[in-house]
């Protein structure tokens, strides 16, 4: 500025003399000047237009070189690697698979055209020398066959528990599943990590037994007896399976994001009966005074004052949730970074961009105690073992459980969303009614006729009631064998408070496959 304004006058001097008018010569000198604030010689931009048609070139003809070299220069910074991982997807047809010890460099690399390998460099909790040793073993000695052998040849010193737990979490030993656990399908590879992680201490135990008896030239006779240094069959038991939601937690914790999956993936199909189709990349824009239901992760919470904005993400878009802080305030227990939540607000587009408003939100939990009206399992009739291992689920086992403050809000609710919840009783004329301890009926079908209830006028609470009054929500039971499956009536006990760790002990226990949702 100080060069301009000294140029000002030395140019309005000489356009007098050449009898260009004050005025006119000051309103070009105006517009150099502007242009001087951010302007570029012929060489200059020269430059930049080749680097222009080479980074084109290159992101066209080999986009999975071009892309790993992207990744790699952001690899400190999460949200650009979340971002750039997202238009790999979506704009080049590239996958990414996790990082692996016998696959990965420091930085992120292709292995094919159509796909790039995660950078050790860019795990949490993994250092620039431990991923030397990493390389350094592979290169020397070959892939790595098993977590024993891995932990045997790197530097334990360098790869130490920290790294180790840093990797099983981040999905880098998924490749033994092709050996260690070859009835797994290769999209379900992730599933032995619980079983590495339990095998963790035993083959950093090995490793040092090993590195010991390197150091001291001897032989352990008891290691040669008990094989302590070979590794061991990977355990199968089910037990040891990470949850999605957990896998999910513990790969966002390494890698900053989720690579494997989307913590709502497991919700998808429940998520339909409360909102629909709707996806937060399509989302419809609403009329005044008109709300619609949409769900999604808690990925930031951030407070501007008088206004909060909530960033929610449901594996096919990111979207910003505008709240007042009144609402907040109201609702600040469940909109927690991390939990699915499912909003009811207003869309709006404006410029090209979309906006959205929160009204009110419900936690999954507060979903199914409003619209899930029942859950079905299905027994075989000789298997005594499951329903005992149900019992510890049922409600009068877990009454501490229950949230009186969530049901609270449930009755409380001006809302008219109950009006959906208030048909009274089982729509399906094969659903079992319940019955007390002493055999009295707690429940009747609705859609019966009064004048069948051989109690006469006497008032049954409706499932529904129950539901609300508890907090809980009805088990039923279909027994089968070889020749029949038939409904079986159980009584009030059999009710279970649908939290998500009773519905996945539940799924566990009988199956994906032998338990339904009722709605």
């Amino acid at each position: 500025p100080e060069e301009m304004a000294k140029q000002r006058g030395i140019f309005l001097a000489g356009a007098k003399e050449n009898g260009i008018d004050d005025d006119v010569a000051g309103g070009v000198f105006d517009l150099m000047e502007k242009f001087a604030e951010y302007g570029f010689n012929k060489s200059h931009s020269a430059c930049y237009g080749v680097l222009a048609y080479q980074t084109a070139y290159l992101k066209h003809y080999y986009p999975a070189e071009f892309m790993s070299a992207v990744l790699t220069s952001e690899m400190n910074n999460t949200d650009n690697v979340v971002f750039l991982i997202s238009d790999c997807k979506d704009n080049f047809g590239l996958s990414v698979s996790p990082p692996s010890v016998n696959r990965s460099q420091w930085h992120f690399v292709p292995d094919t055209s159509e796909n790039i390998i995660y950078g050790l460099g860019a795990i949490k909790g993994v250092g620039e020398g431990a991923v030397e040793s990493i390389v350094e073993a592979r290169e020397q000695g070959g892939a790595f066959s098993d977590l024993f052998d891995f932990c045997c040849r790197v530097d334990i010193k360098k790869v130490n528990k920290r790294s180790l737990e840093a990797l099983i979490r981040a999905g880098c030993f998924d490749d033994f599943a092709k050996t260690q656990r070859p009835d797994l399908p290769a999209d379900k590879a992730y599933e032995i990590r619980g079983a590495l992680f339990a095998q963790l201490p035993s083959a950093v135990q090995a490793a040092d037994q090993n590195r010991q008896n390197n150091e001291f030239g001897s032989l352990d006779m008891f290691a040669e007896i008990d094989n302590v240094t070979q590794a061991p069959p990977l355990s199968k038991d089910p037990q040891l399976i990470w949850s999605d939601k957990e896998r999910l937690k513990l790969e966002k914790s390494t890698l900053g994001l989720y690579l494997t999956g989307h913590p709502m993936d497991e919700y998808r199909e429940e998520m339909k009966q409360y909102i629909g189709e709707t996806q937060l990349n399509a989302l419809p824009t609403t009329n005044f005074g008109e709300t619609i239901l949409f769900a999604g992760l808690i990925m930031d919470v951030a407070n501007f004052g008088n206004r909060i904005a909530i960033t929610i993400d449901d594996g096919t878009a990111r979207q910003e949730v505008s709240c007042s802080s009144d609402k907040f305030s109201r609702l600040k227990e469940l909109l927690k970074i991390d939990e699915v939540i499912i909003i009811k607000g207003s869309v709006s587009e404006f410029n090209d961009r979309i906006y959205a408003k929160l009204f009110d939100a419900y936690s999954l939990l507060e979903a199914r105690l409003r619209w899930l009206k029942k859950i079905s399992i299905k027994v075989h009739a000789d298997d005594v073992t499951t329903i005992e291992q149900i019992e510890p689920l049922l409600k009068n086992q877990q009454v501490s459980t229950v949230s009186n403050a969530l049901l609270d809000k449930i009755k409380q609710s001006k809302e008219e969303e109950t009006a959906d919840m208030n048909n009274g009783g089982f729509d399906d004329a094969n659903e079992a009614v319940a019955y007390d301890e002493m055999g009295n009926p707690l429940m009747i079908d609705s859609s019966s006729n009064p004048a069948d209830d051989p109690y006469g006028d006497r008032a049954y609470p409706t499932a529904e009631q129950i539901k609300n009054t508890d907090g809980c929500v009805p088990l039923g039971i279909n027994v089968y064998d070889y020749y029949a499956i038939a409904n079986v009536q159980v009584s009030n006990a059999w009710r279970m408070y649908p939290t998500d760790e009773n519905i996945n002990k539940l799924r566990k226990i009988v199956g994906v496959d032998s338990m339904v949702f009722g709605w």
